[in-house]
């Protein structure tokens, strides 16, 4: 089936105190999705990628506002699924996108390890503080994150080039885990935390932890390296191992 999706616009978010996109970047976007550069997700999770097909993506005018509207084709059942979901979290439906600003960057060179945390969420004083301990590891870069949805979500996104130059990045470092483990003490509600990690080769993978426990946090990175041999694995924090995630979401 084919379907048609308002992705983003340029109407203030009052989660971020009335940060708005430019339409600027609006044709940005449009440009990476018919690229297929940017992925589908429902809620900004990894775990729940949505396969779609001939992309198309427009920047138009809606009330007064710039939108990006995007048609695509996906399955009707998956679809289907998708409709639920939006249903059962009191929203009317389509798609959203994360942004990043950059708050500070690597003191010197180009960052091994970059990380953005909710704008919302946390405040630049714990990004502040988390870029302090991630510094410690490798030069790095944090930043302010922006999920153009209606849901308040604890998200933190790390990005690590295991082996850059004369550097190589252990991601279960004492940097790594005190940055993270200060972000997520700020809330008792769950933080998830996303981290993308990019080989010499050129190949990458995603981790993905959902806790507020330390403990379960720090198990978690130092057995990153029992994770399954696939693109995408998320940590269960019962039985503490590391789990394959379908290529479809499933």
């Amino acid at each position: 089936m084919t379907v048609k999706a308002r992705v983003a616009s340029t109407r203030p978010m009052d989660k971020y105190g009335g940060v708005a996109l430019d339409v600027r970047v609006l044709h940005q976007m449009a440009t990476a999705l018919n690229a297929g550069q940017v992925p589908m997700n429902f809620g900004h999770s990894s775990l729940e990628p949505i396969a779609v097909r001939n992309v198309h993506a427009s920047v138009i005018q809606l009330d007064g506002e710039h939108v990006v509207e995007a048609t695509f084709d996906v399955d009707e059942d998956a679809w289907a699924a998708v409709e639920t979901r939006f249903a059962g979290a009191g929203v009317t439906g389509g798609f959203s996108f994360t942004a990043s600003e950059t708050q500070i960057a690597a003191s010197s060179g180009d960052p091994r390890v970059t990380l953005s945390a909710d704008a919302a969420a946390f405040t630049d004083n714990d990004r502040a503080e988390a870029w302090r301990l991630l510094e410690a590891t490798a030069p790095s870069e944090v930043s302010r994150l922006y999920q153009f949805d209606a849901h308040e979500i604890f998200r933190v996104i790390v990005d690590v080039w295991t082996i850059a130059g004369p550097f190589i990045v252990n991601i279960a470092s004492s940097g790594i885990y005190d940055a993270l483990k200060l972000l997520a003490s700020r809330h008792q509600d769950p933080t998830v935390v996303e981290i993308h990690e990019h080989r010499a080769d050129g190949s990458h993978s995603t981790a993905v932890i959902r806790t507020s426990d330390p403990e379960i946090l720090r198990t978690a990175l130092e057995s990153m390296a029992d994770r399954p041999s696939s693109d995408l694995a998320q940590f269960d924090p019962e039985t503490k191992r590391w789990l394959a995630s379908p290529p479809n979401g499933e």
